[in-house]
């Protein structure tokens, strides 16, 4: 999304110079000219008359003429100081005119946007401030409209007011990606020293039409910075620093192969420009709600760019049951999920692979020994597995049937 604020020009409207001249010319007698004419026709009428006569009608004439003749001067100089006034009130206005242009362009024109602090060490997770290093300002808006680096996001385009605080911004993903929009608003505050405080709204579209709403709250010092994300009723914190090389980092995340897991605990990680490493240690205790001893550990190491790629390499136990998974699983830009495991228990021992939509369908291959009572022995079996809308469910050769509660942990 580009906003384009167009100048505003005052102008004062200019008197025309023939207005002008016509109201000073009203002022001046108009017998001047039309006595020279009657004296003409006077002298020319009475030619055949006596000396006297003709003494007399050219001193009338003469008279008559000079009259004339200083009026005439007296329309010279009302002209002369007619056009003065109008020159000068055409400069003057001219000047105003120009005057009032240079200011409006003044206000209206290019301007830099604000100084930023850290600026040459901020990667995206900046959010705002990220976004002004790429922007351009103009009258009273600043506005950026770039394809970051990767293939997940195509567009980031969006405008922020220095006067009011006031920002907005949308994203476009790749046509693969399991996002299709994100739209963002909120307020902030840049320091003069380039610091940001602000706090905004995100509501992310994904492919099948769900809306992912969060509240974020995000304060940068320098290069220090503290975003956390409120979503579904949960804190996330984002709680980092950047350098010349890397964002290093701390963030509460749920473990995203364990659904036991409900509440966040911080992942350590460092991010460049190229993609991110992060750790993750999340343990459950003791139930005393439930008088149970329910002790879970789970540990993951996470790899991923800016393409929309990543692997996660993952460890979860019981310290009680001795049951325990290890695999590995990634993730591809449009969301599906390819996971290899092994499980383990104390008597039973399994593999399994599957692959899972965005959407939770799939399908995938239960390895394990099954007990065949036909057989009265333990065989060996693939049972195939079907995902259908987070449903999950095996079937294998034998008949042995079940949820898959077992190798994903569930």
């Amino acid at each position: 999304m580009t906003t384009n604020n167009g100048n505003m020009r005052f102008e004062i409207p200019l008197v025309s110079l023939v207005t002008l001249c016509s109201v000073s010319f009203a002022c001046v007698p108009e017998d001047g000219g039309s006595e020279d004419g009657a004296d003409e026709g006077e002298s020319g009428g009475d030619a055949a008359a006596d000396t006297d006569t003709d003494t007399d009608i050219d001193t009338e004439t003469t008279s008559a003429d000079t009259e004339g003749a200083s009026e005439s001067e007296t329309d010279t100089e009302g002209e002369s100081g007619t056009e003065g006034e109008s020159e000068s009130e055409s400069e003057g206005e001219s000047e105003s005119e120009s005057e009032t242009d240079t200011e409006g362009e003044s206000e209206t024109g290019a301007f830099d946007p604000p100084e930023i602090s850290c600026a040459e060490s901020l990667l995206g997770q900046a959010d705002l401030s990220f976004h002004l290093l790429q922007a351009e300002c103009f009258g009273t808006t600043c506005t950026w409209d770039y394809d970051p680096a990767g293939a997940v996001m195509t567009q980031i385009a969006g405008e922020y007011d220095p006067l009011t605080g006031e920002f907005s911004w949308t994203v476009a993903y790749d046509p693969e990606h399991w996002r299709t929009s994100t739209t963002v608003s909120g307020t902030a505050v840049i320091s003069e020293a380039g610091d940001e405080s602000s706090s905004y709204s995100a509501t992310t579209i994904d492919m099948l039409g769900a809306e992912i709403l969060e509240d974020i709250s995000l304060e940068r010092s320098g290069c220090e910075l503290v975003k956390t994300t409120t979503r579904e009723g949960k804190d996330f914190v984002l709680d980092g620093s950047f350098t010349s090389t890397a964002f290093t980092y701390t963030e509460g995340q749920i473990p995203p192969l364990w659904t036991l897991g409900s509440f966040p605990v911080d992942a350590a990680g460092t991010r460049t420009s190229e993609g991110y490493e992060e750790t993750f240690q999340y343990y459950l205790p003791f139930d005393e709600e439930s008088d149970q001893e329910f002790v879970w550990n789970y540990s993951h190491s996470l790899t991923g760019d800016d393409d929309g790629y990543s692997e996660a390499t993952f460890s979860q136990w019981n310290w009680v049951s001795s049951w325990s998974r290890n695999g590995t699983c990634s993730w591809s830009i449009s969301g599906t999920q390819f996971c290899v495991v092994e499980a383990n228990s104390e008597d039973w021992t399994a593999d399994v692979q599957w692959t899972e939509d965005y959407s939770h369908n799939g399908e995938g291959i239960f390895s394990a020994w099954f007990y065949s009572s036909e057989m009265q022995d333990w065989v060996w079996q693939n049972c195939p597995i079907t995902m259908v809308d987070g449903v999950c469910s095996y079937l294998c050769p034998l008949g042995q049937t079940n949820d898959c509660r077992y190798f994903l942990m569930e």
